[in-house]
Order: C-alpha cells, then sequence, then structure tokens
C-alpha cells in the first residue's frame, strides 16, 4: 500500500479544461493525438467520468500528436487557435469524429462552420501559434513516461493507455476518499 508516485503537470489558464473548476478537488490531464483511434475509444470513459463525477474532476486536455500520425499535430494546431476563439471543444469533437479528414482546407471550413473567425482562424493556423505550448505538452508528457497516446495524469498519477472506465474510478475514488470527500457511485450521479 504504498503512495503512488505522483507527476508534478503545469496547467496554464489557457489550458482547455471542463469540468470543475481551478479548485476540484480531483485534476484529470490528458495528453492525446487527434488521429490516435485509441484516444478516440476512451473519449466515451471521459465522458462516463463527467456524468458520474461532475464539478469533482476537472479535465485538462494537453496535446501529444505523434510522429506516425501525419495530420496530428495540424489538428492539435487547430484545436488551440479553436481554443483562442472559445470554440475548443467544438473543435477537439470534430478532430476526433473526422480524424481522416484533418487538412489544412477541411480545418478552415470547419473553423467557419462552428461560427469562429475564418481570417483570424487561417492566420493562427498558418503561423504556428501554438507550436512552442504543443512542443512544451509533448516534453511534459514524456517527462512523466508518457509517450504514447492517450496518456492522462489524474492528480499526479499516471495511467497510459485507453484504461477502462474502472481504472479511472479507481484513482478518482482513492482521490476523493484521500481528502474526506464523499465518491459518487452510479445511482448517485446526477449527469454534472
Amino acid at each position: 500500500l504504498l503512495e503512488p508516485m505522483r507527476f508534478e503537470a503545469k496547467v496554464a489558464a489557457d489550458h482547455p479544461a471542463r469540468g470543475g473548476g481551478l479548485n476540484a478537488p480531483v485534476t484529470l490531464i490528458e495528453y492525446t493525438d487527434f488521429q490516435c483511434p485509441f484516444c478516440v475509444r476512451v473519449q466515451p470513459t471521459l465522458e462516463q467520468i463527467r456524468d458520474r463525477y461532475g464539478d469533482s474532476v476537472r479535465h485538462v486536455f494537453k496535446q501529444l500528436p505523434l510522429p506516425m500520425h501525419p495530420q496530428a499535430r495540424l489538428g492539435a494546431e487547430a484545436s488551440l487557435c479553436a481554443n483562442a476563439q472559445g470554440k475548443f471543444w467544438e473543435m477537439h469533437d470534430w478532430l476526433f469524429a473526422n480524424k481522416d479528414r484533418i487538412a489544412r482546407d477541411t480545418l478552415v471550413t470547419q473553423a467557419t462552420a462552428i461560427g469562429m473567425n475564418g481570417e483570424a482562424f487561417t492566420a493562427c493556423l498558418d503561423s504556428n501559434t501554438f507550436g512552442a505550448r504543443i512542443d512544451e505538452d509533448m516534453s511534459e508528457a514524456r517527462s512523466f513516461g508518457i509517450t504514447g497516446t492517450p496518456g492522462f495524469v489524474i492528480n499526479g498519477i499516471a495511467i497510459r493507455g485507453a484504461m477502462p472506465f474502472e481504472e479511472f474510478a479507481r484513482v478518482i475514488d482513492g482521490e476523493l476518499k484521500l481528502k474526506g470527500l464523499p465518491v459518487p457511485t452510479a445511482a448517485s450521479a446526477t449527469g454534472g
């Protein structure tokens, strides 16, 4: 019953996040690649976490585009350009649903379709505005031993791979108990 190894992840105010706010008792950081099939597969699990835990969990999104996925870095850049216009999660959902259609032209079309300023989005995308942020996320993930996607850090505890909901729940429940907070059950979930 040793205390698990914990990593200190940095979360900036402009990292895309949903769920609980800055004071949420649990922070789940997702390191992902928009062209990774396993990352697509874990999205329903993350939704299940939001449903079960509501505002007790803050879900922070970070980038880890892998070299084997040729358009993943472009997708990462597009998601952060969308975030700059308050449309991260809309672009996030589109990227995962269209992982094989990621290209500059389709991204610009989609940005406009979800209500973004197309010129500002295109300028952001073409200038590699968030390249340093992507590199920073990638470097941080690697420093935690996360070299494949998806990877997660929950209150500093690393989870590697598209694990089932029960694995995430085990760690989240443990963190809530550690803080003396109630652990919701499936029956008590409010759909947060």
